[in-house]
């Protein structure tokens, strides 16, 4: 009997302690990229990507491509997948990152797949956009009260006229002159 409560007590430490370093588990490491790698060699070393994007070209026409790859993290239950995008110029690795949106815009810009001009452009238009559906909404809502006005005129004016009909039809009585005061003489 002794030896099977020893048993349970060493099987639960076990089973704890099994849970324990299993949730403590490192990620997977991914294999690193060094420039100027070919996407036939990427593809080899990651795999297909989740994400191909054709950004533009440089000013030497070279074709820039973004590609995106999600690698998951260990086994917690709070671990995001880690996030990368390569950038690809003329069929060859330039840059591979973790999935950060400003850094990845910067170096499109340092590339000259975007210009500052074009930016500027995009930007006025998105803010003359958002300025015409303003524009809209406020017509949307001044017709709305000027419709909300008319009912209102309208409903006045029904209402001035049944008075006017029901004054019209009753007879008006106007009393008889009251007989003059008697003077009180003092």
């Amino acid at each position: 009997m002794l030896d099977s409560v020893y048993m349970k007590k060493l099987l639960l430490i076990f089973m704890i302690s099994a849970l324990f370093l299993g949730g403590c588990k490192t990620t997977a490491r991914i294999p690193m990229l060094k420039n100027s790698l070919t996407p036939k060699a990427v593809i080899e070393l990651w795999g297909n990507p989740l994400e191909k994007i054709q950004a533009g070209s440089t000013p030497k026409n070279y074709p820039v491509e973004l590609w995106k790859y999600s690698f998951k993290k260990g086994h917690s239950l709070s671990g995001k997948p880690e996030e990368w995008v390569l950038i690809f110029v003329d069929s060859e690795l330039y840059l591979c990152t973790e999935d950060n949106p400003d850094k990845i815009f910067q170096e499109l810009l340092n590339l000259g797949v975007f210009d500052d001009e074009e930016i500027t452009l995009l930007e006025n238009q998105e803010s003359l956009q958002n300025a015409a559906t303003k524009a809209e909404e406020n017509r949307r809502t001044m017709d709305i009260i000027r419709t909300y006005q008319f009912y209102q005129n309208t409903q006045m004016q029904i209402q001035t006229q049944q008075l006017l009909q029901t004054l019209r039809q009753q007879p008006v009585y106007i009393p008889p002159p009251a007989p003059p005061a008697k003077q009180i003489r003092q």
